[in-house]
């Protein structure tokens, strides 16, 4: 036995077995000579030959395993066999190889002792693995066994679609091309890149045809095949076998054969073993394999053969008796994840007492890349002096970079969605390149990259659970046994005393429990034939969650979760399943996202030791909308779990909240606690079923939900939110604030100034004497709603007088004043929209007022001066005797100044505005408006639109002021009865800058209208004057007059089309004339008998 070494980190056992192959080869030979001394062994005993801890070789481990399959294998075969150990070790399939080996010599192991032997030794191998003395390989990695026992590790995938190579196949036998499937375990490097893909094969009795280009002796890539792996001179792959065929065809005959030059170097090998190597007598020279000459050409064909290898390419060749056979350019189907590393795999001792992890695709094992990487070996020795460091700040990814050798490439290089390195990193590990078949590009889309993340972080999980087993967690691991069962000599895994230090830990430290469960399952990731003992030890899959030091946000599934944020602010989403949380002292503040989709489910919050039922004190949060949560803080410290919409639906809840002490809470006890009130101020909160809440003294916050809530303030200034459902909001004393929100409410606000909102659905406001100054605000979703102000006792009607005010812009409220008192009601927006409006005021003398009563008490008006505002439907209002202000909003109102120096404006509509007497000030603003001053020395300005201005004799010297928005406006001076054209007399003024006015003066007396800024802009122009004897002036009329000195039309409306053109032959006339009086111009009169002077007259004007 070798000197032990002192390195770090290496125990004694494992030196052992490192170190010296030959003692677990001693192992073996102690196995065999037990073999050997049972009664039926004995007359073998002497045919047993071992030296130095070698085998002698006699026949193939092919030809052994499949009579031990079969159950034909005698003592003689394997002590046949026993020379090939070493070959067999370093054979095709070592791991697989080794255990068969193991397994074989078990199966003669009749006495106990002789089992325990093979035990040990099988354990032995697989806690420390087997090395090659004089290579420094490993024959048998660590851990390699459990791969081995399972299967082939299938390795991470990213879905490509299944890649092929093709070589060209000879029928030998004359049975047609046979091929061996992918399942037959062959590994060959198609591609020549040092690592044999697993792929599809050509049956023993058939050949390869080949070319030893490196002249090696030995066939070790495609390209010394004739497929799509072969390189072309112009530097270039074949397309196929055949294309390669032809490049040696130097006649250009369509054959090849003793004519061309290479023929003598080509070769077929049969390899008879399958094992993708070429041994001792594979390869035949084309006379040995009775080949005479080889046809260069082909038929396209879409065979595909029970073994899943397509047989694409369909020739000849020709035998040296003459016959022909089939040849076929094959593509076989493989799998470039599942490989065999064909460099050198020498190793020294210091990177073999490290952690071995299986590589995959073009990735090589761990301690093969370690070899060739110094800064990755560094990151795995960092590993290894700390693994819960690294474990905790996720180490893992920098070594998964450093092992693939894609540090340097740029994280974002791939496009948006993910993370180059880690792409690169699959495609590594896959063995082949991804493509977007969507946009044919290597960048993934959003869909893609999130599976292609997914996959990539099974394969780190996969990477660091190997990692942690080899150290962290040893000690654990190292309870799992590799057993030999006497009876059926198969081997199997057992894991015993590892479930008894799960149950133990599960107990006593459930992180502990969790990681050490977790690394579990990741151990065992591409390994499906071990799930039956996850399932056995209760870890299905994707079920444990555990956070770092940081704030880390972890997110569940389906499954039932364990979820662990540890310190720092986490987000844990639990998701469907019954999902446990653990939170321990220190955890700081976290937030749970819980979804109950089965009423079976039931999720735990737990806490771990040091965490009283005392210590922790309830309260109530929300966010936006009906979201509401539960908190509970830890007494003593800043630690506070936060649960998410626990109130906002029974699958929001967490079915137990669970102490160390044994203390268990359910939502009931929860709901319970959290609605005791104090006299202080408190927030509480109603439940979904519905609550009825007393908030006693303070200043208290009650909050309703869905169900039909009792709410009552109490003392103090309270809140009351009734929610959705039929809710009684009684405030108490105090400025109360109540908003009844969706449903049938009933609020109350009880003495003080109260706000009161109803919200959505048919309320009733109670108020009574006493009450204080309350404010309303209604508001009206459906038209079937009824909103009703209910006065109690000792408020008679006739004690209640309305009025209105106002807010910013047209929002406009209803003040309901109640006399010999400074009790008031007033009810926002009442007059700006029906859906703030209250439908019903009822007294308890059995009056009641609706709308239409509310708006006429409103609208009644006063011989001193009022302020009257028209409905948003349109009124009509006639103000009497006093300085009055009407205002009209968005209808067509009728307002009338009647006496007194008014001031009307009919806001949106068509408005109907007659000063009446006085000085007045009509506004029409928006709309085809009709402005009548009255009498006295009115001001109109008809906004935009089509107005109408009219102007009777007496009515005083008026000032208009119109503005045009759009061309097609047409806006209407029109005179009245007695005023005829020759009676007016047009001038011109002006004011300050540009802005000047035309003045129509009344002949006889001193009636005036003077049209602001006529001349100014086209937009201030008056389009039509019109008299009652059918006369019409338009602008072009007045500008040729007053600019020009032509005369004024004379003609009827019926003739204005040539009015200007008559004009115009006078021009001269009008010139020379020189009075400047042109009012005779007009000869022509139609009289006009239009009378303004009554509401009916002036309502058939205006079109109403």
């Amino acid at each position: 036995m070798s000197e032990k070494t002192s390195s770090e980190n290496i125990d004694s056992d494992r030196i052992d077995f490192i170190d010296t192959a030959n003692s677990i080869m001693n192992a073996i030979q102690v196995a065999l000579g037990k073999i050997s001394q049972t009664e039926m062994m004995k007359p073998l005993s002497q045919s047993l030959s071992i030296i130095s801890g070698k085998f002698g070789s006699v026949t193939s481990l092919a030809n052994l395993m499949v009579k031990y399959r079969n159950g034909t294998d005698t003592a003689s075969d394997w002590l046949d066999a026993s020379s090939d150990i070493t070959a067999l070790f370093a054979g095709r399939h070592p791991y697989g190889a080794a255990l068969a080996t193991i397994l074989g010599i078990a199966s003669f192991l009749a006495s106990e002792d002789a089992q325990n032997m093979a035990n040990a030794v099988l354990e032995g191998a697989r806690k420390y693995g087997i090395v090659d003395p004089h290579s420094g390989e490993w024959l048998l990695p660590p851990d390699s066994l459990l791969p081995g026992l399972g299967g082939d590790a299938s390795g991470p995938s990213k879905n490509p679609a299944q890649k092929i190579f093709s070589p060209v196949i000879l029928d030998l036998d004359n049975d047609g091309v046979e091929t061996l499937s992918l399942d037959a375990g062959i590994f060959f490097d198609h591609d020549g890149n040092r690592f044999a893909e697993r792929s599809g094969w050509v049956a023993p009795d058939d050949g390869l045809l080949v070319l030893d280009r490196d002249d090696n002796g030995i066939i070790d890539s495609g390209s010394e095949l004739f497929g799509d792996s072969t390189w072309l001179e112009n530097g270039e792959l074949a397309a196929n076998g055949y294309q390669a065929l032809q490049a040696l065809d130097s006649n250009q005959d369509g054959v090849l054969d003793g004519n061309d030059p290479l023929w003598q170097q080509l070769q077929v090998w049969q390899d008879r073993n399958s094992n993708g190597r070429v041994d001792d007598g594979e390869l035949l020279t084309m006379e040995q394999a009775d080949v005479a000459s080889i046809g260069t050409g082909y038929q396209n064909s879409s065979r595909v053969d029970g073994q899943g290898n397509a047989h694409k390419q369909i020739g000849i060749f020709t035998r040296t008796d003459g016959s022909t056979g089939q040849s076929a350019d094959v593509w076989f189907a493989t799998d470039t994840r599942s490989s065999r590393y064909n460099g050198d795999a020498s190793l020294t001792e210091a990177i073999r007492a490290l952690p071995w992890v299986q590589g995959f695709g073009n990735l090589a094992d761990l301690h093969i890349a370690m070899k060739n990487s110094e800064p990755l070996k560094a990151l795995v020795m960092q590993f290894v002096a700390d693994p819960q460091a690294a474990k905790n700040t996720g180490l893992i990814q920098e070594i998964m970079y450093a092992w693939a050798g894609v540090s340097e490439i740029a994280s974002n290089s791939r496009g948006a969605y993910i993370d180059a390195r880690q792409l690169a990193v699959l495609e590594i590990a896959t063995g082949s390149g991804y493509r977007n078949e969507t946009n044919d590009t290597t960048d993934p889309l959003q869909n893609a990259a999130k599976t292609l993340q997914n996959e990539y972080q099974r394969f780190a999980a996969f990477t660091e659970a190997r990692l942690l087993a080899q150290t962290l967690y040893r000690d654990a691991f190292d309870l799992i046994r590799v057993e030999i069962d006497a009876d059926s000599a198969a081997v199997s895994l057992n894991v015993a005393a590892f479930e008894a230090h799960l149950s133990a830990l599960k107990g006593s430290n459930m992180i502990q429990f969790l990681q050490l469960s977790s690394t579990l399952y990741a151990w065992f990731e591409y390994q499906p034939s071990f799930n039956a003992i996850r399932d056995r030890l209760g870890i299905p899959s994707n079920r444990i969650f555990t956070g770092s030091e940081a704030d880390d946000v972890l997110t569940g599934n389906a499954a039932n979760d364990f979820i662990v944020g540890g310190s720092g602010n986490d987000i844990l989403k639990g998701g469907s399943g019954s999902d446990t949380y653990i939170f321990n002292v220190g955890d700081g503040q976290d937030t749970l996202f819980d979804n109950r989709f089965y009423f079976d489910e039931v999720d735990v919050l737990r806490f771990g030791e040091g965490i009283l039922p005392e210590q922790v004190r309830l309260s109530r949060t929300t966010s936006t909308g009906w979201s509401n949560h539960l908190i509970l803080s830890i007494a003593d410290g800043s630690d506070c779990v936060t649960i998410n919409n626990f109130f906002d639906s029974v699958s929001y809840e967490i079915e137990r909240i669970e102490f160390a002490d044994g203390t268990v809470w359910n939502p009931a006890i929860l709901k319970a606690m959290l609605l005791t009130v104090t006299e202080e101020a408190d927030t509480l909160w109603a439940y979904n079923e519905g609550s009825e809440i007393h908030a006693a003294g303070g200043n208290d916050r009650l909050t309703g939900v869905d169900g039909n809530d009792r709410l009552y303030g109490d003392e103090g200034d309270d809140t009351l939110n009734g929610g959705s459902g039929n809710d009684l909001l009684d405030g108490g004393a105090g400025d109360d604030v109540l908003t009844g929100g969706w449903g049938k409410d009933m609020l109350a606000g009880g003495t003080g100034n109260d706000i009161l909102n109803g919200g959505y659905g048919s309320d009733i406001y109670l108020f009574n004497a006493g009450d204080g100054q309350d404010t309303l605000t209604d508001n009206r979703l459906y038209t079937e709603e009824v909103d009703i102000l209910r006065f109690g006792e000792g408020i008679l009607p006739e004690q209640v007088h309305l009025s209105r005010t106002f807010s910013a812009g047209q929002k406009n409220h209803l003040i309901l004043s109640i006399a010999d008192g400074t009790d008031r009601i007033t009810i926002n927006n009442f007059f700006d929209n029906v859906g703030y409006e209250i439908e019903r005021i009822e007294f308890a003398d059995g009056t009641v007022w609706d709308l239409a009563s509310i708006k006429a008490r409103v609208l009644t008006t006063t011989e001193e001066a009022d302020t009257l505002w028209a409905c948003k439907e349109g009124s009509e209002i006639h103000a009497a005797g006093g300085d009055d202000t009407l205002k009209g909003l968005d209808g067509n109102d009728m307002l009338y100044g009647d006496e007194g120096n008014d001031t009307l404006d009919g806001g949106s509509g068509n408005d109907l505005l007659a000063g009446g007497a006085g000085n007045d000030v009509l506004t029409g603003g928006w709309g085809k408006d009709l402005l009548v001053g009255g009498t006295g020395n009115d001001i109109l300005q008809g906004g935009y639109g089509s107005d109408t201005y009219l102007f009777n004799a007496g009515d005083g010297q008026d000032v208009i002021t119109d503005n045009r928005l759009y061309t097609e406006e047409v806006d209407i001076l029109r005179f009245g009865e007695g005023i005829l054209p020759e009676q007016v007399r047009l001038s011109r003024t002006f004011s300050t800058s540009r802005s000047n006015h035309l003045i129509l003066s009344i002949a006889d007396g001193t009636d005036r209208v003077t049209v602001n800024n006529f001349f100014d802009y086209e937009s201030n122009r008056i389009e039509r004057i019109e008299f009652a004897d059918g006369t019409l002036w338009l602008p072009e009329d007045i500008l040729n007059y007053t600019e020009h000195g032509i005369a004024l039309p004379v003609t009827e409306a019926a003739d204005n089309a040539i009015s200007f053109a008559l004009l115009k032959q006078d021009i001269s006339l009008f010139l020379a004339d020189g009075d400047g009086d042109d009012s005779g111009v007009s000869e022509v009169v139609t009289p006009l008998a239009t009378a303004y002077n009554s509401p009916e007259s002036l309502r058939s004007i205006a079109g109403y």
